[in-house]
């Protein structure tokens, strides 16, 4: 028997759902429930996690786990959808949609096919942060920009304290005769100083800022995690990275 998902604001799920979805992982279990839809997937080399949620409606009490094969052709199933605000029949291996003008399904993999991440959400709520910043979109676009100096590298060393603020260094220490960059984050920096702090630079390429004015960053400097943080008026959204070694 088939339940129905209610989803308001195709537009907007599609941009701050699916797409940060589909720029780490294709192929990536979703969960639903009673009032969200939620999803926690990585890149292939475990790198880089995204946690992210969205509100809908639905006729699920208990959690059901959507085996989605192909994020961006469900992307693209949705662009055909002339309404904003859509109602899908979840069945038994597919995801079905009809209106007047085109229906298609979108069928689902079984279960034990892809792989659920490792990660542990618990964990992660347990982890204490003993820094944390914020960074503005402008800011983020401007380590973009200054990338193309340091194009033969795509790491970033965040150092900074209290006093200074937090910088970026848009360099490779394990290399020589590198053209380095260095940008001011962020003037506010709370908790304890970070040194050197190494970072694939490719998480500021991922994440979606268009609709954010600022992203919240907390790091473990002990265990060399760093959570990066957005919500905004549709949903929440989790990065989530180990540092470099060097």
């Amino acid at each position: 028997m088939s339940k129905t998902i209610k989803i308001k604001s195709k537009s907007n799920f599609v941009k701050n759902f699916l797409s940060p979805i589909s720029k780490i992982s294709d192929a990536s279990i979703l969960e639903v429930n009673a009032d969200k839809l939620s999803c926690l997937t990585c890149t292939s080399d475990n790198s880089i996690y995204i946690h992210v949620e969205y509100p809908i409606e639905s006729e699920f009490v208990d959690i059901k786990t959507l085996n989605c094969p192909d994020i961006k052709k469900l992307i693209k199933a949705f662009d055909t959808i002339a309404t904003d605000d859509v109602s899908f029949e979840l069945e038994e291996n597919n995801l079905s949609y009809k209106d007047s003008g085109i229906r298609f399904k979108y069928h689902l993999q079984e279960d034990g096919i892809i792989k659920s991440p490792k990660m542990s959400l618990n964990r992660l709520r347990d982890t204490e942060f003993q820094s944390s910043f914020s960074i503005k979109k402008q800011t983020i676009r401007d380590l973009i920009k200054g990338s193309v100096f340091s194009s033969e590298s795509n790491k970033i060393y965040l150092f900074g304290n209290s006093n200074d603020g937090i910088h970026g260094e848009l360099t490779d220490k394990t290399r020589n005769n590198i053209d380095t960059i260095t940008l001011r984050i962020s003037e506010s920096f709370f908790g304890d100083p970070v040194d050197s702090l190494p970072l694939n630079f490719e998480i500021f390429r991922i994440m979606d800022i268009s609709n954010i004015d600022e992203i919240k960053v907390k790091i473990n400097v002990k265990i060399g995690v760093v959570l990066f943080e957005i919500e905004n008026n549709y949903n929440k959204m989790k990065y989530i990275m180990s540092s470099l070694i060097k």
